[in-house]
């Protein structure tokens, strides 16, 4: 099954409470990580991440064809939650992430934006029956294509750019390349080194992710759907086959 790195790997009930404003805006201390070496300020701003309990992200870009794509949410990293909802430029999906697994639901369009299906409302229909209103349920990656997770792949082989502003706030950006993927990590300037967003850039194509980090005292829960509720990526492609859908 194909999964957009960033909004088809998850997403977050939208939420329509007002943020506390970037992670960078609290004040805390003087300290200029401006002068900090890129590796230690990626392990600081690691380490400060998570003693944060809630937090509230967003996130825009698009997918390989330059199509937008948009996606609001919360996670909690002490109960390792979140929730989201993506906008697929067309389609809708809803992701929850609890108890080490992740579950999925969209309506027809979202499927066919996960399955990289054609996209014709012929085959939207048929998917969307044949899920019937239940949560794609597989094992969470853990690895740095989900929004919850902060430097997955390590600390090492990140340059810091100069000092530039991200959603108001000014930042150190830790950049890497590897792959074929561009990755950059936007720290606080000053202060407790709150990561304030990333951005993830292919550079073979228009897959473009950028993702903002609020901090929130909102809690994030999430509660798992029942079993009936759900389904294996081997049952739904299995019932997809049986239904005609490629």
């Amino acid at each position: 099954m194909k999964k957009h790195r960033l909004f088809a790997a998850v997403s977050v009930a939208a939420l329509a409470i007002a943020t506390l404003g970037a992670c960078g805006d609290d004040g805390d201390g003087g300290a200029d990580n401006t002068k900090t070496e890129a590796k230690a300020l990626a392990e600081q701003a690691v380490a400060v991440m998570k003693t944060q309990e809630f937090i509230k992200l967003s996130a825009k870009g698009t997918d390989e064809n330059g199509k937008p794509q948009t996606m609001s949410g919360c996670a909690g990293f002490k109960a390792k939650t979140l929730k989201a909802t993506v906008d697929t430029g067309g389609g809708k999906m809803d992701v929850m992430m609890v108890g080490g697994a992740q579950y999925t639901k969209a309506d027809g369009a979202g499927w066919l934006t996960l399955l990289g299906t054609d996209e014709d409302p012929a085959t939207a229909e048929k998917v969307a029956k044949v899920a019937a209103g239940r949560y794609l349920k597989s094992t969470s990656e853990g690895d740095d294509d989900e929004i919850g997770s902060f430097f997955a792949d390590g600390t090492d082989g990140y340059t810091k750019g100069q000092p530039a502003k991200f959603a108001s706030t000014d930042v150190v950006p830790l950049t890497k390349e590897k792959d074929g993927a561009k990755q950059t990590y936007y720290i606080a300037a000053k202060g407790k080194p709150y990561i304030v967003g990333k951005l993830k850039e292919q550079t073979d194509s228009k897959d473009r992710e950028e993702t903002t980090f609020t901090r929130t005292e909102d809690k994030c829960e999430v509660t798992a759907p029942a079993a009936d509720k759900t389904m294996t990526q081997q049952e739904f492609t299995a019932q997809l086959k049986a239904a005609g859908v490629k």
